[in-house]
Parts: structure tokens; sequence; C-alpha cells
């Protein structure tokens, strides 16, 4: 299903006559996959009745990734039929079900989070949208699913970008970019960097811009083809190429997307009505009113489905208030006592369990990136001289001479190590090489020099340093996000200077603080970071060997 949907659809098709004749859990099966490989191909869903009986049945029948799948394919058929009420309420139910998690239910979760946090999206509450995001890169983690991971951290960047933190937001496009990259998803790749081309406009960042532009370039498929083509033509506008930007415009004139004929049109009209070509200027305005005025229906549709939800939410809250009013004082108030104690046990539970869930992920993300960070140190090189050592000894025994092909192995071992030993001394001359380049880089100096004279670095040096630590140190803050996804951009900047050994007092000035404030947030990311309490300077010392 997952590799080929559409031969999977084309199969279905085919079984739908014989279907109707068969007993009910495989009529229920057939829905369920019908449903999902409809999904998959990109096909608009246009009644949830057959869905509403399949996701009844498997409440109780089947297994859980059946029940949590018929909720989320029912949240994405209610997406379609623009019940955004409904859909929420689906996504979650899918969400809520209990079961042992396996890669299947993992892929489930993460794209039910991501669904709900496009809806929240859309409808422009992006501070609500944020922890789903999150959510949905937490279980793409833990599914490995790469495309899903890709999606969750540009969501994440567009959501952090757009409530002020631009720079945060950034990172995490970058970060998606990579992670598309390294993993081969070329088209993911091209999609990632052409959509931050526009962030790094309205940060006027013309030149990152122009390069994410370029790579984004060859994208195919009409979803973001034509998206990237308002791209190019906003890049023209903002460095005034009026031509360049009106040929890509109108390139982008033949998408069926409203929101991309929206921005377009509205872009067109008012590039012609500076040129005083009102004529023309008033046809892309009167064709840019009618697409807007069609959007507004269609979110006014989703508002009146959410508000509706909402609405009999609500008037069951007032059913059950009457409901209690007419019972006994003593025992209203017995129902609240235990309602509030239970509701205590509750929030403890969950507050201890997602601490312990928050300690255990921490963990897990140290382990792996500590275990990387083994593999090249001198511990490893010592452990490995020890083992040869003993290789050696075991080689010159009587007893392994007179037994060639354990004399063999022996060697063959010995050589192994001997390699991987050459490869970390290579790799730490190389990493030698680069600090000292680092430590004679201008950008280097600069950081010294305003630390000196108490100036206040810029956005721009920021970005420049970042770079240039990652190609030192190997992804030095994409290693450090992962670490800790929420760590801001004060905190990030932070680590930066101390890996090229400011002092605390120097970092204080350049990031305009004081040296309490700075010490207490070395502090604070010791625990978030490494699990551990300790003093400031212990930080450093860790931050140093990351």
């Amino acid at each position: 299903m997952e590799a080929r949907p559409d031969s999977v659809r084309t199969l279905l098709l085919r079984l739908q006559s014989k279907i109707e004749d068969a007993n009910r859990a495989d009529r229920m099966k057939y829905i369920l996959l019908s449903t999902e490989a409809d999904d998959k191909c990109f096909v608009n869903h246009p009644s949830d009745s057959a869905m509403l009986e399949a996701a009844a049945y498997y409440d109780h029948n089947g297994t859980s990734l059946q029940r949590m799948k018929s909720y989320y394919l029912l949240g994405r058929i209610y997406s379609d039929m623009q019940f955004t009420g409904e859909a929420l309420n689906s996504f979650r139910k899918a969400l809520e079900i209990e079961c042992k998690d396996d890669t299947a239910t993992y892929t489930v979760r993460a794209r039910a989070s991501n669904h709900i946090g496009h809806t929240y999206m859309y409808q422009g509450l992006y501070s609500d949208a944020l922890p789903y995001f999150y959510k949905s890169y937490y279980f793409a983690k833990l599914a490995k699913n790469k495309s899903i991971v890709v999606f969750a951290l540009r969501d994440i960047g567009r959501s952090l970008y757009t409530q002020g933190q631009t720079r945060k937001g950034l990172t995490y496009y970058e970060y998606a970019a990579s992670v598309a990259r390294k993993t081969g998803q070329n088209a993911l790749y091209k999609m990632v960097m052409g959509e931050a081309s526009n962030y790094y406009q309205k940060n006027r960042e013309y030149r990152q811009a122009k390069r994410a532009l370029i790579v984004g370039n060859g994208l195919s498929d009409a979803g973001n083809l034509y998206p990237h083509y308002v791209s190019w033509g906003n890049y023209y506008r903002e460095i005034n190429k009026m031509d360049s930007a009106i040929v890509f415009y109108n390139k982008s004139l033949e998408s069926k997307n409203p929101y991309v004929l929206r921005d377009a049109t509205l872009s067109l009209a008012q590039i012609y009505a500076d040129k005083r070509n009102y004529k023309q200027a008033f046809s892309f305005l009167e064709r840019q009113t009618s697409i807007a005025d069609t959007l507004t229906r269609k979110e006014s549709i989703n508002n009146e489905n959410l508000i509706k939800v909402l609405n009999n939410k609500l008037q069951v809250e007032e059913e059950n208030r009457l409901l209690k009013e007419k019972t006994s004082t003593l025992r209203l108030i017995g129902a609240v006592v235990a309602a509030a104690f239970i509701i205590i046990i509750l929030l403890v539970f969950h507050y201890l369990r997602n601490k312990k869930l928050q300690y255990l992920n921490q963990e897990e993300r140290l382990k792996r990136v500590m275990s990387v960070m083994e593999q090249n140190s001198r511990q490893k090189l010592q452990e490995n001289n020890e083992k040869i050592k003993m290789l050696r000894d075991q080689l010159s025994s009587s007893q392994v001479q007179n037994d060639n092909l354990h004399k063999r192995f022996i060697q063959l071992e010995k050589e192994s190590l001997q390699g991987e030993n050459r490869r970390i001394e290579a790799e730490h001359e190389r990493q030698t090489i680069l600090q000292q380049r680092l430590s004679s880089s201008d950008l280097y100096l600069k950081f010294y020099q305003m630390a000196k004279s108490h100036q206040k670095a810029s956005n721009d040096d920021f970005r420049q340093l970042a770079e240039l630590i990652d190609e030192v140190y190997d992804n030095f803050t994409h290693r450090l996000i992962e670490l800790y996804p929420f760590i801001n951009e004060k905190e990030m900047r932070i680590c930066l200077l101390i890996k090229i050994g400011l002092a605390p007092t120097q970092i204080s000035d350049i990031v305009c603080s004081s040296n309490s404030g700075i010490s207490m947030i070395r502090q604070r990311l010791y625990m978030k970071i490494f699990q551990l309490k300790g003093k400031p300077d212990e930080f450093d010392k860790k931050i140093m060997d990351l």
C-alpha cells in the first residue's frame, strides 16, 4: 500500500462487484483498504457513510491498528467534506486509541497529529498547531518514516516563523531540507527549499532565497510547481525586476489551486497598478476578488461546522448541568469531590507518565549522539590498541600457531582494528586542521573583537557562525536540535559562543544579557539536554566535547 497505492486501488476496484456477497468482516476490511488507497491516491472522499459503518464495526472487532485507521480515514473524509470540527474529533479519536505501538501505529499517529496541526494552521491558530507538529515529528521518528519527518520539521519551521521566531523557524526548514537530501528524497528536498525561499525573502536574505529557489527548480507535480512559480515572482518583485516577476506570476495562473491564483492575481494587479496600466490592473483585481470570495465561502463552511461541533458539546454540557441540579446537595457534593479526586489522580498520572516518557526519549537521543561520538574518541583508540596487543599475544601462542584457520581469523580481526584506528587518527587530524582554520578565520576573530569591545552581534553574524561551526564540527547545530528540539534562538547562540571558547562575561556582552542570566541558562540547558544537575562550567565542557 505504501509503495504502490495506485496498483492496490486498481485491484480493489476490480473486486468491488464481488465483495457485496462477502461476510461482514471482509466487507469492512474492503471499505478500510479502498478508502486508504483513495486517500493515498489523492481521490476526493464524497461521503462518510461507508467509513462510519466500518468505524462502528472496528470499535468492537478487529485489531487496534484497524480501529485507529478507521478513525484516521474518517478524519480525512471529513477534511475533504470541509467538516472541520468532525475531522478534528476523528483525528483525536485515532490518537487516543491505546495499544502496543509498532511502526504501523506510530505512522498513523504521526499522520493524524500532522493533520490536526494543519487543521489548526489553516484556521490561523499556529500556537495550537505547533504541539501537534512536534508530536508528528516524534511519532515519525519512532516509525522511522523519513518523509513524515521532513514534513513535520517543515511544518514546525512554518509555525515558528509565523509566530515571530524567524531564525528558529528557518533553522527547522534547513534541518528538514538536510534530512530530505541525506535520505535521498529529492522531490521533498526541492519542495522544502522552494518554500523556505519565501521566508528568506521576508527576512531580506535574498542570496539565500535565490539559492533555495534554484534548488527548488525541477518540481514536476502541480501541487508544488505553481507555488514555486509564485515564489520566483515574489523574489523578482522584491529585487525590483518586475518583467521577470510578471512572467512567473502568469505561469502560476495555470494552477487550479485557489490560494495560488489569489496570490498571483493580486500581485499582478499591484504591479500593473504601479505601472499605471489600470485596465490590466482592474482585470486581475476583479479575478482576485472572485477567487477571494470563493475561498471565504469555503472557510465559512469550515468555520460553521467547527462552531456546530462546539455548540453540540456546549448543549451536552448544559443538559448535564440541568440533570445535576435535580439531584440532592449531598450527592452533588459527593460527585464533585469524587470527580475532582479522579481528575487529580489522572493529571498526576499523566504528568508522571509524560515526565518519564520525556526522560526516556532524551536518554535515547543522548545515547544515539554519544554513540556516534564514541566511535571517534581517544578512548576508543586506546581500547582498540589494547585489543590489538591481546590479539598479538594470541598469535604468538603455540596453540594458535598450529591452527591456521584460527590464526587467520585473529589476523583479520587485528587488521580490522588497525584499520579503524587509522580512520580515527585521520578523523582527529582532519578535526585539528578544521579547528585551526576556524580559529584563524575572519569571523572567529570578529567575534573575539566584538567581545573585547563589548559589541552586540547581528543576526547575520550568528547565521554565518552557525554555518562555520556546522562545517567544522559535523552539523553541531543539527545534533543539538536533535538532542533538544525545543531549544530557542538565544540558547542556541550561547552554545555557539561556548563552542568557540568565549568566556561567560564575553558572551553576556554579545547577546546583551547579564552574567547571572547566562549562568542560569547554562544550568537549565545542562538538565534539559544532558539530564544532569551541575555547574555551568560542566555544561560548557559537555558542549565543547559535542
